[in-house]
């Protein structure tokens, strides 16, 4: 699209100039040309000009001439052409060896040719070549944009693109990973991390070398290694911070023309709607698919052949025995995102990929974890499910490690219905086992015993508060008037089954201290701690007070 300084040194009357220093610089693209006619001029360049000048401005300031080279260089220009008079024969030497240092093209031009012939023939020629160039993208776009409308794909994109430049292309996803290779094989894994790398650097200029700034900063190229004169060229697919992937272009023994980049850029725009579209339907897929299973699990869906006609609609075959899973994070709050990833994905993906390729498998994503649909044996007794429970648990600890998870397990059922139903265990053990035993472990609804039967009754009733009052309130009453801790006292003496020397052992008190509490228990209440009734009671009402969150008692 632009000219080099070697291809400017053909045109018009710069066919009459000589390269008097900088000439490893004449591959360096000239996008514009201008006149310095100010010192400070470096203040108006962006990079890819040629700078023309007779150095008048500063005629009496050689010092200042020589520093400016270096300013104008340091912003990019592609090279400098100088009209060489009286005032500066003796500064010319300088400004050679300057110039030879930094591989700037230094041009003396010749005096009796004014300096718009020189600017109207170079521009004349980089307009005719954009334009030629901005023909042939159209064309390219048209070309692509039919293999898209045609159903083609990312592979006809690839072919396009393989066509267009002679060589291998591949495209990968947004985390380099291969979606489609033409003509070849993708790129080994240490060409790939060098093509990372090279655009991990493409933030800013392009780093293509001087006057070259902001030129396809989407496009990097690096030569394979161990192979020299081969390399291979990326090109990024994005929108905005957006990233949808790159488009991978292999074996090139020479630098990509103007119209192989165009070809490849245009490219990598229709693959990225491909991506963008696949992406789209997938969402909307995802949508219909969570929504069904959402009303599933939550007994939305009454019909028995509705669910399986829809099921079936999706892909999936949910006859057959199924327990559900309920995989939590213990405070959502404190769980970082990584990789752009919410943590309820991350679970499932860990967990998914536990689970292997096992048929039948399907999810749903929540804000603070994932419910996992499992098919199993008709068979499948507690010991099974602890199984299934821990090494779920284990993916799910994993793919955050030292943040906590809780995985509740409902019961194996036979029936699509029953979804519903193992999908209410769980969430009963999980709200249950948290509250009994705390979290980070793994805990099925058949282990949670009697505790199921307290939790079918409404724990705020005034029956339940009653029952709580009269059994415990004297005691509640009187750690909340003396600030002591005799409930706790009661509860731990009752769960280490009435031994005094386990009891103080686990409240860090002295045995006799345990007995003065106990005998104050004794007396609040009016009961007898050595009968297994009354302790029977007391137990209860414990527990009550636990699931409960007090069951209403101050």
């Amino acid at each position: 699209m632009y000219l080099t300084v070697r291809e400017a040194l053909q045109i018009g009357p710069l066919r009459e100039a000589s390269v008097i220093a900088g000439a490893r610089g004449l591959d360096r693209q000239i996008r514009s040309v201008t006149v310095m006619d100010t010192p400070e001029i470096e203040l108006w360049v962006r990079g890819g000009e040629l700078l023309l000048t007779n150095a008048y401005v500063v005629k009496d300031e050689q010092a200042r001439l020589i520093s400016t080279l270096e300013r104008v260089h340091a912003r990019g220009v592609a090279a400098v052409g100088i009209k060489v008079r009286d005032f500066l024969e003796n500064v010319v030497p300088q400004l050679i060896r300057v110039c030879e240092r930094l591989d700037l093209p230094l041009l003396q031009v010749p005096v009796r040719y004014p300096w718009v012939e020189i600017i109207n023939s170079l521009l004349g020629e980089i307009i005719n070549r954009q334009v030629r160039v901005l023909e042939y993208a159209l064309e390219v776009h048209e070309r692509l944009s039919n293999a898209v409308l045609e159903g083609g794909g990312l592979q006809q994109v690839a072919e396009q693109i393989a066509e267009l430049t002679s060589s291998p292309v591949s495209i990968l996803d947004a985390n380099w990973e291969p979606l489609v290779s033409v003509r070849g094989e993708p790129p080994a894994p240490e060409v790939l991390d060098g093509l990372r790398r090279e655009m991990a650097g493409k933030s800013g200029p392009s780093g293509e070398g001087a006057g070259q700034r902001g030129v396809r900063q989407r496009l990097a190229v690096i030569e394979v290694p161990g192979r020299p004169g081969n390399a291979v060229a990326v090109v990024r697919m994005a929108a905005g911070r957006e990233v949808y992937g790159y488009v991978v272009v292999s074996g090139l023994t020479r630098p990509l023309g103007d119209f192989e980049a165009v070809g490849v850029e245009q490219g990598a725009i229709a693959a990225a709607f491909e991506i963008l579209r696949d992406r789209t339907a997938r969402a909307v897929e995802r949508r219909f698919r969570d929504t069904f299973l959402f009303d599933l699990l939550s007994g939305n869906i009454g019909d028995r052949d509705l669910a399986a006609a829809r099921a079936r609609a999706l892909g999936w075959n949910l006859a057959g025995p199924y327990v559900v899973a309920v995989i939590s994070l213990d405070d959502p709050g404190v769980w970082p995102r990584r990789d752009g990833l919410e943590a309820g994905r991350l679970v499932r993906q860990a967990v998914v990929s536990a689970l292997g390729l096992q048929a039948g498998v399907v999810w749903l994503e929540r804000t603070d974890g994932v419910v996992v649909c499992v098919p199993m044996r008709a068979n499948s007794n507690n010991r099974i499910l602890r199984l299934l429970g821990e090494k779920l648990k284990r993916a799910a600890d994993q793919s955050h490690p030292g943040c906590s998870v809780t995985l509740a397990l409902g019961r194996v059922h036979e029936d699509i219905m029953g979804l519903a139903v193992s999908y209410r265990e769980a969430k009963q053990a999980l709200d249950l086992g948290r509250r009994l035993w705390g979290g980070n472990r793994v805990i099925l609804y058949d282990e949670l015993g009697f505790y199921r039967i307290l939790s079918q009754y409404p724990l705020d009733s005034e029956e339940m508060r009653q029952f709580c009052q009269d059994t415990l309130g004297p005691v509640v009453e009187y750690d909340r008037r003396t600030r002591s801790d005799l409930l706790k006292t009661l509860e731990v003496y009752l769960d280490c089954m009435g031994s005094w020397n386990r009891a103080a052992e686990v409240l860090c008190v002295h045995p006799n201290t345990l007995g003065y509490r106990l005998n104050r228990i004794q007396e609040l209440l009016g009961v007898d701690l050595n009968s297994p009734e009354q302790r029977l009671h007391l137990q209860l009402a414990l527990k009550i007070l636990r699931i409960g969150d007090g069951a209403g008692l101050s």
